[in-house]
C-alpha cells in the first residue's frame, strides 16, 4: 500500500486546511523527509495519521501524559486546557467557540493498493456545548461507505493493532530492547495469528460456563457472592492504582515547583560572606539550643498547682471562705461528734470482746446514730457553707501551704518565662539578621520570605501526598491479597462441586481443545518467533557499525531481546548503550514487519535517535532505503544535517517542510530546513 496525499484540517497543531503529496515514492526514491523543528507539529502529523486507522475508542488511543494515563473520548477530542490541548485545533476552537458555531477537525489520507484508490477520512465534529460526533468515510472502486462500513474498510486497508508497528517515534523504540512491556498478543496480532488465541480463549470461556451449570443451587449462590467479592476486590485494586497514578503525577508537579521556588530563592539570595553567615548560624544555633533547655526546663518544673499559682487572688478569697465555714455555729461541736463516731467500733471491741462482729458493728451503727442526732449544726453561709467539716480543713491545709509558697514559685516561673521569651526574641531577630544578609536587598526580602514560605509550603504537601501514597499502596497490596485468595475459593468451588455429567463431559472436550489450539498457537508462536530472530541477525548486521562485543541477538518468549557474545554468553542490557539499544529494537522492527510481510508505508518522527554518528550514517544509508517502499521521516535539523542528508539524498524522492508561528497554526510546504 502507498500514501499518495494527507490532508489535515484544523486537528492537532494544524489549523484550517494543509496538504501534503506523498505520491513522488518510488523503487529508487523511496524516502521522503517532512522537516520540522521541534514543537512545530511533527508528532501531530503522526498522531493524525495513527488516528485516522485506529479512530480514539479505544482507551490506548487516548492516553496522553506522562505516566501516560486514558482521557475520556469527549476530553481527548476538545482537550482539557492543561494536560491535552484536544484533537481539535485550539485556534479553530476558540474561533468557532467565538461564533457559537461548531468546528470540524478531520485527517483524510488518499491511499493506492493494488491498483486501486482509496480515499478515508476520519473526522471529529465539535459543537459549541462540548459534545462531539466521530464520523468515517471511505470510498474506493466499490462506492463510498460510511459509519461502520466504512470503519470496516479502514480496518482491512490497515487493522488498528497493526499501526504502531509502521508509525511511531523512534525515542520509543529503544523500550523495544529494554523491557517486556509489550505482551506476544501485540507481536501475535502482527504475525497474524491471534486467530488461534482467540479461538481457545472463546471454548476456554464457554468451558467454564458449562462447569458452573454443574453446580447446585447453594453453591451457585456461594459463587456468585465470592464472585461479587472478587469483583469488589478487583475495582478495589484498580481504584487504588489509578489513584497513585495521579498521586505519582501530582508528586512530579509538586516537585518540579519545589525545585522552581528552591531556584528563585537560591537566585535571591545575596551570597553574604562565610564569616557573617558562620557567625549568625553559630548565634541561631546557641539560641535555639538555649530556648530549648528554657522551655524544658520550664516543662519539668511546672508544678501542678500551676492555674492556682497563676490567681493567688483567688486561692486568698477561697482560704477565707474556707475559714468562715469552719468557724460556723455549732463546728465545735461537730468535730467533736466525728471523733467519737469514728472512735465507737474500737471502744466496743475493747469493752465487750465477747461481742460477735455481727453484733459490735449493728451496736456501732446504733450508737454512731444515736450521738450524730445529739448535735444541729446551723447551715453556713457562703460556697462552702455545705461542705462537709473534714473536706473543709483538708481543702484549708492545700490552700495555706499553695498561698504560702505561691508567690515564689510564681516569682521564679515568671522569670523563667521571660527568659524564654527574651532568648525567642533575640532568635527572631538572628534569623532576620540572616535572612537580610542572604537576601541582600530590602525590596527583596519580602519576596524572599513568601519564597520560603512557599517552600515550606510544596514540602508539606509532598509529606501529605506520600503517606496518601503509602495508605493506596497497602490498600492496593490488601485488594491483591484478597483477590488471589477469592481467585484460590472461587477455584477450590468449581473444583469440588462440579458433577460428572454431559456438562462435565463438554466442558472437559472443550478445554481440551482449548489445550490443542494453545498448543497449536504456542507452535506457530515458536516458528514465527525462529523466523524474526533469523532476520533481527540479519538487519542488526546491517544496522550494526562495527561493535564487537554483540555476536548474536536471541528472542525470547515475551519478546524480549537477549544479547550474546561470541561464547555464548548474556551480555546485561544495562551494560549497552541507549543507542545500541534503540538500534536493536530497530532491527526487531524491521525482522517483525519482513516476517508479517504486510506492504506498508512507514511513518517515523525522530529518526535517528540517541545513535552515534558511524550508527546513524549506516542507517541513512542501508536502513531507510530498504526498509519499506515508502517511507516517511520526521526529522530536525540537529538529526540530520547537511552531511546526513547528502548520504540519504540518492534515496530521497520528496522534502516537505512544517511551518508554526503560534505554536498551534501548523502548515505544509516543499521546502527544507538544510541547505547545500
Amino acid at each position: 500500500m502507498k500514501l499518495l496525499s494527507l490532508t489535515l484540517t484544523n486537528i492537532l497543531a494544524y489549523a484550517g486546511q494543509t496538504r501534503i503529496d506523498l505520491s513522488r515514492a518510488d523503487a529508487d526514491r523511496n524516502v521522503i523527509i517532512v522537516w520540522g523543528r521541534n514543537g512545530k507539529g511533527k508528532t501531530s502529523f503522526i498522531n493524525a495519521l495513527k488516528m485516522l486507522f485506529a479512530g480514539i475508542e479505544d482507551e490506548r488511543w487516548r492516553k496522553v501524559g506522562f505516566p501516560p494515563r486514558a482521557l475520556p473520548p469527549g476530553q481527548f477530542v476538545r482537550g482539557d486546557g492543561e494536560h491535552w490541548i484536544g484533537v481539535v485545533n485550539r485556534q479553530a476552537s476558540q474561533a468557532a467557540q467565538r461564533k457559537r458555531e461548531s468546528v470540524t477537525a478531520s485527517v483524510e489520507a488518499v491511499l493506492e493498493r493494488d491498483g486501486e484508490e482509496i480515499v478515508a477520512r476520519r473526522s471529529w465534529i465539535l459543537a459549541p456545548d462540548g459534545n462531539h460526533v466521530e464520523d468515517v468515510e471511505v470510498s474506493d472502486a466499490n462506492g463510498p461507505l460510511k459509519g461502520p462500513a466504512a470503519v470496516q474498510r479502514l480496518a482491512d486497508v490497515l487493522p488498528a493493532d497493526y499501526v504502531e508497528f509502521f508509525f511511531f517515534d523512534g525515542e520509543d523504540v529503544k523500550a523495544l530492547a529494554e523491557t517486556a512491556e509489550r505482551k506476544n498478543i501485540d507481536f501475535d496480532r502482527l504475525l497474524r495469528i491471534t486467530f488461534a488465541a482467540d479461538l481457545a480463549h472463546e471454548i476456554a470461556n464457554l468451558a467454564t460456563d458449562r462447569r458452573r451449570r454443574t453446580l447446585d443451587r447453594g453453591e451457585r449462590e456461594r459463587l456468585r457472592m465470592a464472585q461479587r467479592e472478587l469483583d469488589d476486590a478487583t475495582f478495589t485494586q484498580a481504584e487504588a492504582t489509578r489513584e497513585l497514578t495521579q498521586i505519582d503525577e501530582d508528586i512530579r508537579n509538586r516537585q518540579v515547583d519545589l525545585r522552581r521556588f528552591q531556584t528563585v530563592r537560591e537566585n535571591l539570595s545575596a551570597g553574604a560572606s562565610e564569616a557573617q553567615r558562620e557567625a549568625l548560624e553559630k548565634q541561631r544555633r546557641k539560641l535555639r539550643s538555649d530556648l530549648s533547655n528554657a522551655l524544658n526546663e520550664m516543662v519539668a518544673t511546672v508544678p501542678l498547682e500551676a492555674p492556682l499559682i497563676a490567681n493567688l487572688p483567688l486561692v486568698m478569697t477561697a482560704l477565707a471562705a474556707i475559714e468562715a465555714r469552719l468557724a460556723a455555729a455549732g463546728a465545735a461541736e461537730q468535730g467533736l461528734v466525728r471523733r467519737i463516731r469514728d472512735g465507737i467500733p474500737r471502744w466496743i471491741s475493747e469493752a465487750a470482746p465477747e461481742l460477735s462482729s455481727e453484733a459490735r458493728e449493728r451496736l456501732s451503727t446504733a450508737l454512731r446514730d444515736r450521738v450524730s442526732d445529739l448535735v444541729i449544726v446551723q447551715p453556713g453561709g457562703g460556697i462552702f457553707g455545705d461542705l462537709d467539716l473534714a473536706r473543709a480543713e483538708r481543702v484549708r491545709a492545700q490552700l495555706m501551704r499553695i498561698a504560702a509558697a505561691g508567690g515564689t514559685v510564681r516569682a521564679a516561673n515568671s522569670a523563667k518565662l521571660l527568659e524564654a521569651a527574651r532568648i525567642a526574641s533575640d532568635l527572631r531577630q538572628a534569623e532576620e539578621d540572616l535572612m537580610r544578609i542572604e537576601v541582600g536587598s530590602q525590596s527583596n526580602l519580602e519576596r524572599y520570605r513568601a519564597v520560603v514560605s512557599d517552600v515550606g509550603t510544596i514540602e508539606n504537601e509532598l509529606a501529605e501526598l506520600n503517606q496518601r501514597r503509602g495508605m493506596l499502596t497497602a490498600r492496593r497490596a490488601a485488594a491483591a491479597e484478597s483477590i488471589a485468595g477469592l481467585e484460590a475459593r472461587l477455584s477450590d468451588v468449581e473444583r469440588r462441586h462440579v458433577r460428572a455429567d454431559q456438562d462435565e463431559s463438554d466442558a472437559r472436550e472443550m478445554e481440551r481443545v482449548a489445550r490443542v489450539l494453545n498448543e497449536v498457537l504456542q507452535r506457530m508462536r515458536e516458528l514465527a518467533r525462529q523466523r524474526v530472530q533469523e532476520l533481527l541477525n540479519v538487519h542488526s548486521r546491517t544496522l550494526v557499525y562495527d561493535h564487537a562485543l554483540i555476536d548474536r541477538i536471541e528472542i525470547d518468549e515475551s519478546y524480549t531481546l537477549v544479547f550474546l557474545d561470541d561464547a555464548h554468553r548474556r551480555i546485561g542490557r544495562a551494560s549497552l548503550s541507549s543507542g545500541l539499544k534503540q538500534l536493536a529494537a530497530t532491527a526487531l522492527l524491521w525482522a517483525m514487519k519482513d516476517a508479517a510481510g504486510f506492504a506498508m508505508p512507514v511513518v517515523i518522527d525522530t529518526p535517528l535517535g540517541r545513535i552515534d554518528r558511524e550508527n546513524q550514517d549506516n542507517m541513512l544509508t542501508s536502513y531507510y532505503p530498504n526498509l519499506s517502499h515508502q517511507v516517511v521521516l520526521l526529522p530536525t535539523n540537529a538529526e540530520i544535517d547537511q552531511r546526513k542528508r547528502n548520504l540519504l539524498a540518492p534515496y530521497i524522492a520528496d522534502e516537505w517542510l512544517i511551518e508554526n508561528e503560534t505554536g498551534d497554526a501548523a502548515t505544509i510546504a516543499r521546502g527544507r530546513l538544510v541547505r547545500d
